[in-house]
């Protein structure tokens, strides 16, 4: 009765992260994201390395660059963000 379905992680890549495939390779070094997962990424410096997500996670960079390495995170909901002239602090 029941059609078998595959899930995906859910992925959100605003155009201010990056606009082409080859500009997120550029952006994501390593890691990896569960099939159960929700990743929102917004603002143009932002750098990835390395993630393990299992849960959900948003990150949002406004007028800066920021490298985001080695995040692991299980079974959660949290956002880091960066409001102007601030440091990387979660939210």
């Amino acid at each position: 009765m029941g059609i078998p379905v595959t899930l995906m992680p859910a992925v959100v890549l605003e155009p201010s992260f990056a606009l082409t495939s080859e500009e997120i390779g550029e952006k994501f070094k390593g890691g990896k994201i569960s099939s159960r997962s929700t990743l929102v990424v917004e603002g143009a410096g932002v750098e990835i390395e390395d993630l393990e997500l299992d849960g959900a996670l948003v990150i949002k960079v406004t007028n800066q660059k920021q490298k985001i390495p080695n995040v692991t995170t299980a079974l959660c909901s949290c956002a880091l963000t960066t409001p102007m002239n601030s440091r990387l602090a979660p939210a």
